[in-house]
């Protein structure tokens, strides 16, 4: 379904984007975990929240920076966002946490297009 994985050229030729207002994501280590959860949680009645949901899912903050995947196929886009999460930009290997948010027409928007964050130019 969705691409577990991103490498440092695909980061390098892709779109950061910062979250311009508070929106539900799911996210943990695996791309296709955090898209099934976020999914489940938007089709439920109700809003129902279980563990699982409560473990990986939030609210997007407001100025936090992501990396869109440029590999998702633009049929899934129609159902979930993937982005990627940075960590530690410097003073260890650069790493990426996948990060399922819902599609602009289930939200408006809320995510604007920046450049790459400082350290994170060339990875």
């Amino acid at each position: 379904m969705l691409s577990s994985t991103l490498d440092a050229n695909a980061a390098s030729q892709s779109k950061w984007v910062e979250v311009t207002k508070p929106v539900i994501y799911c996210g943990g280590v695996d791309a296709d975990a955090a898209a099934f959860l976020l999914l489940r949680w938007l089709s439920s009645e109700h809003g129902e929240i279980d563990d699982d949901i409560k473990q990986s899912c939030g609210l997007l903050t407001v100025g936090d920076q992501y990396l869109l995947d440029d590999q998702q196929p633009e049929s899934d886009r129609s159902r979930v966002i993937l982005m990627w999460s940075p960590i530690c930009p410097r003073g260890c290997s650069p790493t990426m946490l996948p990060a399922a948010a819902p599609p602009r027409r289930l939200v408006g928007t809320y995510l604007k297009p920046i450049k790459p964050p400082k350290g994170w130019e060339g990875w």
